[in-house]
Formats: C-alpha cells, structure tokens, sequence
C-alpha cells in the first residue's frame, strides 16, 4: 500500500544479526495507525495504516529504544545521551564478534527517560528518569513494569505513580542480542533475568 524510506538506521550485520534486540520494540501497529520512528534518531510518529502519512509526532522522543502500547497510553523508552554506533565487522567468525559487540555495547546502565503519552492526542501524561533494562518494560492498561538492574518496579500506568519494587537477580552482562523478559497475565507479573 505504501512505504517510507528510513535515511539513517543501524549497520544491518550490528553484530552479525546478533542485535541490538531493542530494535524489535521499534513498531507497534494498533487499530488504524502504525507507531514508529522514521530513522533511528528521529522522534515516535503515529503513522496512518492505509496510507503511511504523519499523522503527529510525540514531543522529546527523538531517541526512543522501545515503545508498547495498551489501553490507549503509548509508554516509551528514550535514551537521551545515545549517540549512533558506527559498527565495523572486525571477526569473520560470528562468536568471537557477538562477545566483543556485547561487551562493548551491550546494557550499559544509563539512564533512560520513561515517558507515557495519550496515543490518541500526543499529549505527554508523564515521565520517569531511571536505568532500564532493554526489552524488560510490559503495561496492561493498568500498570507499566520494567527491571532497573536491581528490582521489577511496578508504576501505575496513568500518572506514572510508583506502586511496588521487588528485587531479583539478573546476569552479570546483559549483550546487545538477549535481554531478561517480562510477562504481565492479570494479577501475575511473571519475570526471567538469568541466561
């Protein structure tokens, strides 16, 4: 029906299909509109399904990681300070360049911005400054979970309001094409930490 061109994205071999696996929560298609960003450093759109113009853009998204939707509110991930990674493949064998790609780009504990936005209205409902693991926030319409590298921590999903924080365990290094998973089945919150 349509398409979009994406001028700057990552190097399609980062690191021999071995991530970043954040790269996955990059598109999110809901009812009549796709949610996605239009080059890796550009802002979250909200895209029209039939015909793929710009509908609205989401303020102060410009480098968002993740995006996941439920119950009409749009929460995601924004890494304010990353920077574009130039990769060079220096290892034909794909092991030994998974293992240096991981340690040298995988889950570095910055700090990221967790912002929720009305997905219908673009409007910002709030936002939380915290270290997140890639790949570990879920929401059910009630509730917005994710790991900090410390603990689950459980917000609630309309005013950002912190509700609970457990601690767990999680491995030692977290590489650029694996992370720990979260799953939300009613009142479970179901977590995996370890490789």
């Amino acid at each position: 029906l349509w398409k979009r061109p994406l001028p700057e994205w990552w190097n399609l071999l980062f690191p021999l299909k071995s991530g970043p696996a954040r790269l996955t929560r990059h598109l999110v298609a809901v009812g009549d509109e796709v949610y996605t960003t239009l080059g890796i450093n550009e802002p979250l759109a909200a895209l029209d399904a039939a015909t793929g113009k710009t509908i609205r853009t989401y303020e102060g998204t410009r480098t968002v990681e993740e995006i996941v939707t439920s119950g009409g509110v749009l929460v995601t991930v924004v890494n304010p300070d990353r920077k574009p990674v130039d990769y060079q493949q220096e290892n034909a064998n794909c092991w030994p360049e998974r293992d240096r790609a991981s340690k040298r780009w995988g889950w570095d504990e910055t700090v990221d911005r967790l912002m929720a936005f009305g997905a219908a209205t673009g409007k910002a409902l709030w936002r939380l400054d915290s270290k997140i693991v890639p790949m570990s926030l879920a929401a059910d319409g009630r509730r917005v979970v994710f790991h900090d590298g410390e603990a689950v921590v459980c917000l609630e999903q309309g005013t950002g309001k912190k509700l609970w924080r457990t601690g767990v365990p999680r491995s030692p290094i977290i590489p650029t094409g694996w992370s720990p998973s979260m799953v939300m089945y009613e009142d479970v919150i179901l977590f995996s930490g370890q490789k």
